[in-house]
């Protein structure tokens, strides 16, 4: 009787054990994935302050892809950023900014911006 009270408490607190690893798995997968997103996002946001800066500097500026390794953005990846401008009209370009961070992962988080910019008058 006693081991077999034994082997049921041992199995209980192998399942407990078990849910509890599954939960700090999933709390860690979770917070890995918001990591990303959020890094995604500054990077986006970089990409197109970045091109609103160089259409302003450069009329002939198109776009490029700018990657960043992850010693120069405050993460543990590299990352990279597409941006990719077209002529609207002689005095707005439209801006398309896509991140993807990590970038060399499959699990990757992906962000697009697209807005307009007013071109500066020659």
């Amino acid at each position: 009787m006693t081991v077999i009270c034994v082997i049921t408490c041992l199995a209980i607190a192998t399942l407990m054990l078990g849910g509890m690893v599954k939960s700090v798995l999933l709390t860690k997968r979770s917070v890995r994935t918001e990591r990303h997103l959020r890094q995604t996002q500054w990077l986006v946001q970089a990409g197109a302050e970045r091109a609103a800066f160089r259409l302003t500097n450069d009329s002939g500026y198109s776009g490029e892809q700018w990657s960043l390794d992850a010693d120069a953005i405050t993460g543990t990846d590299p990352g990279v950023v597409d941006i990719a401008v077209s002529r609207e009209s002689s005095n707005q370009a439209r801006v398309r900014v896509v991140a993807e961070y990590p970038s060399d992962s499959t699990a990757s988080t992906r962000r697009t911006r697209e807005f307009l910019v007013d071109l500066p008058q020659e």
